[in-house]
């Protein structure tokens, strides 16, 4: 479904998140909560490591969660999510001190978006929607 024309959003695009409830960045990045637009590399708990990632294609959005099998090389699909026909900007954010779970949303804030989370008791990874 993201095939065509797949790529990562920029910090522009970040910035347009947090504009959409008129969000302060250095404010937020002040209280322990951070963004990203870029690959953001997640341990969820010791051991598990993982690649978490936010974009688009001509028509759909996607968070997506892989597990690198080869240094910088090959991934494997742990969790994805596409929102259809919406490729409206996405961030990714967290929150020192709690690597249990890394949030995705296109305005911060807001009652869209949802989260990224390792269920302990699966093995896995769940990502998570508001809608």
């Amino acid at each position: 479904m993201i095939h065509d024309n797949p790529h990562m959003f920029s910090d522009g695009d970040v910035r347009t998140v947090l504009a959409r409830r008129s969000h302060n960045r250095e404010e937020l990045s002040r209280d322990g909560i951070h963004f990203r637009w870029k690959p953001l590399r997640w341990i969820p708990r010791q051991g598990t490591e993982l690649w978490v990632a936010v974009g688009r294609s001509n028509r759909h959005g996607f968070v997506v969660a892989l597990h690198e099998t080869k240094d910088n090389e090959e991934y494997v699909l742990a969790s994805s999510l596409i929102i259809w026909d919406n490729p409206a900007p996405i961030a990714l954010a967290y929150r020192e001190g709690h690597r249990d779970q890394v949030f995705w949303a296109p305005c911060w804030g807001c009652r869209d978006g949802g989260t990224i989370e390792w269920d302990d008791a699966k093995n896995e990874v769940i990502i998570t929607h508001r809608w």
